[in-house]
């Protein structure tokens, strides 16, 4: 290969930064710009590596949006997934910088919390709620006003031993605000509250 080969050739691969981008791209939800699902286990494994490790606390929050098929239906779908697009905005807003959001389905959203007691998780959960049934999103197709029902997860739960059983014990608190009437938080029950140095025999466990 001549040198004017080479440099052809090198010229088209592409940079570290591009893979980089790319790698960004494809963890990332491409209507609403928040985590997709795969993009999600990364901060989920961290949080409970660290939380059954060092005793760390970390809660999950699932956001589950209200008769959103109304609006599908009433408005179309290009509304639903503008709302969509706001809803995650808003929540964005209301986190923390080490929060990770992300869309957990198609009008389901997560958050995984670190370094966040139960008490903290269920006062964020409750302001994201009161600031998503207070707002007009303007699309479009008209103003649309909606809420959100939410489950809080704790790691503090000593039954979580995987990935698997937090977002079951999340998705168990969100069932348990949708069958009280939806536009409410709901909290799982934890088995008892787990000390640090519990965490760390059951990491060595």
């Amino acid at each position: 290969m001549s040198s004017q080969q080479r440099e052809r050739s090198g010229s088209m691969a592409p940079t570290a930064e591009a893979r980089g981008l790319v790698r960004e791209s494809a963890l990332r939800d491409p209507l609403t710009g928040v985590l997709n699902r795969s993009g999600l286990d990364g901060p989920l494994h961290r949080e409970l590596n660290a939380g059954l490790r060092d005793g760390t606390p970390a809660c999950l929050l699932l956001l589950d949006l209200d008769y959103f098929k109304t609006v599908n239906d009433r408005l179309g779908h290009v509304a639903g997934d503008g709302l969509l697009a706001r809803v995650a905005a808003l929540v964005q807003e209301n986190v923390r910088e080490a929060d990770s959001v992300g869309r957990y389905g198609g009008k389901e959203f997560a958050v995984v919390l670190p370094r966040t007691e139960l008490d903290q998780a269920q006062a964020l959960a409750e302001r994201i709620r009161a600031e998503i049934e207070r707002h007009a999103f303007d699309l479009d197709e008209g103003s649309v006003r909606i809420t959100a029902s939410l489950g809080v997860a704790s790691l503090r739960d000593p039954s979580i031993g995987t990935v698997g059983h937090w977002i079951a014990a999340a998705d168990s608190a969100l069932d348990r605000a949708k069958s009280q009437g939806r536009n409410r938080v709901g909290i799982h029950a934890a088995c008892g509250l787990m000390p640090p140095h519990t965490a760390a025999l059951r990491a060595a466990a």
